[in-house]
């Protein structure tokens, strides 16, 4: 829909699911160790959450969960030892969190390598918590205040949340880094 190219700001540019520019561009980010620099970020309170499809291959769910419940951070413990609950969206189950502090670990059922493409509402849901401080475990259903189902069209959605006068938190948000780093939102 134009009204959400232009709430994003992407002009006329074509949507592809792997534009090689892109990718060259992240090579830099590949195979780095962010092991330093999580701990300190959880340290200054800032929220994170890492999640991954239980399908993905690429960063597999597990690895992630195994690296994320080994960060060296003040919280650790009570992190390893917090209850991994279900997570659900519109009554029916999208995946787990795990959350302690400003840790969270979601795993998004039924999805691969690219959660978006393959669980949008879930997603929409997830984000749309994380950003607006909502616990993901008790994720929104409603976007602006709008149902959003299956039923209906993602882009409708996008739009409602586009045009939404909420303001959320700023955000430091990074994607697959190519080394079983996962996806984090931070």
């Amino acid at each position: 829909m134009q009204s959400t190219r232009e709430a994003l700001g992407v002009g006329d540019r074509k949507w592809q699911s792997c534009n090689m520019a892109v990718h060259w561009n992240l090579m830099g980010d590949w195979m780095r160790n962010f092991d330093s620099v999580l701990p300190e970020m959880l340290a200054d309170g800032v929220k994170m959450n890492i999640y991954a499809g239980e399908y993905d291959l690429i960063c597999n769910y597990l690895g992630n969960k195994r690296w994320v419940s080994a960060l060296p951070w003040d919280g650790n413990e009570g992190w390893n030892s917090a209850p991994e609950k279900d997570w659900m969206v519109e009554g029916q189950r999208a995946g787990s969190v795990q959350s302690y502090g400003p840790l969270t670990f979601t795993r998004v059922a039924k999805a691969g390598h690219m959660v978006p493409m393959d669980q949008p509402v879930n997603s929409l849901a997830m984000i749309t918590s994380f950003t607006r401080d909502k616990e993901i475990s008790s994720a929104l259903s409603s976007v602006g205040g709008r149902a959003v189902s299956r039923g209906k069209d993602i882009h409708s959605a996008l739009d409602e949340l586009a045009r939404s006068k909420e303001q959320a938190p700023q955000r430091l948000q990074a994607g697959n880094r190519g080394d079983n780093m996962g996806h984090i939102h931070a």
